[in-house]
């Protein structure tokens, strides 16, 4: 005599159900965090080149570049960067903290407005600076920037 199976019961339905939504969860969280690392790795490389041209400027001029960066500031007018859609960038670029004596020759911080911005905890907090040794440093967690002579804003 065979026992014919007729399909799964209700409880093992709710089970498969349930182990379905966790995997899915994880996964979303995973590939959300992968999405974020790649775009601070992008901005890494942003950040890199700001510093590099904030140093030409002071080699040129001697005096460094201090502010939001885009196409109308001088790192891009005088050509030691490259013109870009700055508005289509995750993160907020800005120059040295200082127009003669700086700790920190470029940052990067991560938007939180915007269509490109984002509010969800911890990538609100994200963003990347640069000594002038060379040193490129990704924030705390606190979102502030961890070198030792940057001051906490």
């Amino acid at each position: 005599m065979s026992i014919a199976r007729r399909g799964w019961g209700e409880p093992e339905l709710i089970w498969g159900i349930t182990l379905l939504g966790l995997a899915s969860i994880l996964a979303f969280t995973q590939y959300r965090k992968a999405i974020e690392l790649y775009r601070l790795n992008a901005a890494r490389g942003t950040v890199a080149q700001i510093a590099a041209a904030n140093l030409k400027l002071h080699v040129e001029r001697k005096t460094y570049f201090a502010g939001a960066v885009g196409n109308e500031s001088p790192l891009v007018q005088s050509g030691r960067m490259s013109p870009r859609d700055w508005g289509a960038e995750h993160y907020e670029f800005e120059g040295a903290d200082d127009l003669f004596s700086p700790c920190i020759l470029a940052k990067a911080r991560r938007k939180t407005k915007g269509i490109r911005g984002t509010d969800v905890a911890p990538f609100a907090r994200w963003g990347l600076c640069e000594d002038t040794a060379g040193h490129l440093e990704r924030f705390g967690p606190d979102g502030i920037c961890p070198l030792a002579c940057a001051t906490p804003h």
